[in-house]
């Protein structure tokens, strides 16, 4: 069972036979009424036929959050390393190894039903700022690397300055590799500018096939519509994302260029359109989620 952060879920905390039912996180019980923050909890009873001895089972409700900012969540903050902050909301990688990290699933951001993620459609939004200078090649700055021998399984998010002096997101995704297409600015590559970037990923059920849109600045980049399965298996067995590196395995790997991130968020189930994408953009603050721009 799945709810949206901040949505009600309503249950009744009796049985036919009058037996208990228990709700709780953790080990914590809460109640009919309480807020539901992003996380899993267990629903446990007693179930009964009047034949057969009574069972207790056990339900899980897990509760996510689309548009979460992960510099924002509590385990970012706890994971800082290497001289890395968070300012104001805003992370900063103040040192050449500067990193945090988030794990995708106890944090609320992807649902799953065990290892595999429900969704494969999705929007990966977030404001990048350069503190020195990027050079044309793949700068990691966010993601994760594959995870042993699957296929397809690589969440790269790098950022770049091409040869003509523009910003450039550059990730690596799949099983596409430096085919992955990439989305360039027609705003010039400035230092302690703020740039915001957009990924999305899209079933088209006309052509069974998945659709991955990049965009900058309001702007969509390449595409490639012709795929043929879930970007999101790549945190089937490392559920950690990265900021300020990748996470790969145990460690990190990622470039030792100083950069911030604000309002980095993965919309799981959730595919933006080109004027939502533009409304993130458009705004003064750095402030839309997902799902506020979803409802546009």
């Amino acid at each position: 069972v799945s709810i949206v952060d901040g949505d009600a879920f309503n249950f009744t905390a009796t049985t036919d036979d009058g037996s208990a039912v228990v709700v709780a996180q953790g080990g914590s019980t809460v109640s009919d009424g309480d807020t539901f923050t992003a996380g899993t909890y267990s629903i446990t009873f007693d179930s009964t036929d009047g034949i057969n001895a009574a069972s207790t089972i056990t339900i899980n409700l897990e509760v996510v959050a689309p548009g979460l900012f992960f510099e924002e969540l509590s385990s970012a903050v706890s994971n800082l390393v290497n001289g890395a902050v968070i300012t104001g909301g805003v992370f900063v990688k103040t040192n050449s190894n500067g990193f945090t990290k988030v794990d995708v699933n106890s944090d609320g951001i992807i649902q799953f039903s065990g290892l595999n993620p429900v969704n494969a459609e999705f929007t990966l939004s977030f404001w990048f700022r350069p503190d020195e200078n990027f050079g044309s090649g793949h700068n990691y700055v966010l993601g994760k690397v594959a995870a042993g021998s699957e296929p397809n399984t690589e969440f790269r998010i790098a950022m770049a300055k091409t040869g003509s002096g523009y910003t450039q997101l550059k990730p690596i995704l799949g099983g596409m590799w430096t085919s992955t297409p990439t989305a360039t600015s027609t705003n010039a590559f400035t230092i302690g500018n703020w740039y915001h970037c957009a990924i999305t990923y899209k079933y088209n059920s006309s052509t069974s096939k998945y659709e991955l849109r990049t965009y900058i600045d309001g702007a969509p980049g390449g595409s490639n519509l012709n795929l043929t399965y879930s970007l999101l298996t790549a945190f089937k067995n490392n559920r950690g994302f990265g900021i300020g590196k990748m996470v790969n395995g145990g460690s990190t790997l990622g470039t030792t260029l100083l950069c911030s991130f604000d309002s980095i968020q993965l919309g799981d189930g959730i595919v933006l359109t080109d004027s939502q994408i533009a409304a993130i953009y458009a705004q003064t603050n750095r402030q839309m989620s997902i799902a506020t721009a979803s409802g546009l």
